[in-house]
Parts: structure tokens; sequence; C-alpha cells
């Protein structure tokens, strides 16, 4: 008795087109992307509450009051991204950029001041490691097309995202 391929039913009950593999390689770069920018939300309100522990306990919470909204705000602004990047926001993809930039930038500046803190382990794949495989998977050729500028008329009508989905059908 030989089995037949059988595809499984769609959660929502339509028989839709099967999308094409080089799109399941587009979304699934862009599905890691999210993951790893989940991974350095967590990094960043770890530290962000370590930071908080370390004022409470030293008694130098006053000294930290500027530090502690931006230790606490940069990982809430690069859940926001991730939420814009799941939604296929354009902006959101250069506020990614942008920030694995200056998250690179904090990186060379803290190499040429402490070189024996930034060259640890956990400092370097989280400060150069992840932001170096987010930028180069979001300025891929392949998942360009995700978050390219529509035509004024298509944005104007809301055409955008039907757009986005027949890329992702083509490719």
């Amino acid at each position: 008795m030989t089995a037949s391929k059988i595809d499984p039913p769609s959660p929502s009950g339509s028989n839709s087109p099967p999308v094409s593999e080089s799109a399941d390689a587009i979304l699934g770069s862009v599905e890691l992307v999210v993951v790893l920018l989940l991974l350095q939300v967590g990094f960043g309100l770890l530290s962000a509450i370590g930071m908080l522990v370390l004022a409470l306990f030293t008694g130098g919470l006053l000294a930290y009051w500027w530090a502690l909204p931006l230790a606490a705000g940069l990982p809430v602004l690069l859940l926001w991204c991730v939420r814009g990047l799941r939604r296929g926001r354009r902006r959101a993809r250069t506020w990614v950029l942008w920030y694995e930039g200056l998250v690179l930038l904090n990186a060379a500046v803290r190499l040429v001041f402490d070189r024996e803190v930034a060259l640890g382990l956990v400092v370097s794949v989280t400060t150069i490691g992840v932001p170096l495989v987010v930028c180069g998977l979001m300025l891929s050729p392949a998942v360009r097309p995700i978050y390219a500028r529509a035509p004024k008329a298509q944005r104007r009508f809301g055409i955008v995202r039907r757009r986005r989905e027949a890329v992702a059908s083509e490719a």
C-alpha cells in the first residue's frame, strides 16, 4: 500500500495556490530577522533590569536617572520595529537598519576604549554578530521586494498588501 501525497488543508479553509520555495525562503529570512530582533529585545530588557538592580543596591539611582529610560526605551522601540517588520512596513525596515548601525557604532566605540570587555564572547555576539546578520539579511536583494515602495496610486487606494503578496507568490 503506497501513501499518496496529500496537501494538508490551510487554516483558513481555502484552497489557495502553493507558495513557491523562493518566496518561502524570503519570508523565512524575514522571520529569522524577527527572531534575532526579539533576542536583542530580550538582551536589552535584561540589561535594563540589571542596571536598575545595580542602581538600587549601590544607592546610585540619581546617577543613573538618564540611562534607565534609555536602556528600557530602546528595546521597546525595537519591539515596535519588529511589529512593523511583521506587517511589512518599509519604515520599520529603515528603523531596524538605523538601530543596528547604532549598535555596531557602539561596539566600535567600546572596542576603541575598552578592549577587554568589548572582546568578550557574549558582548561580541550581541553587539557585533547579531547586528551584522540582521543587516545582511535586511539588505539582501531577495528581501527588498517585500519592502519596496508602491506607486502613488496603489498607496492611495490601499493595494500595497495585495502587491506584496503578488511579489511573494511570483518569487
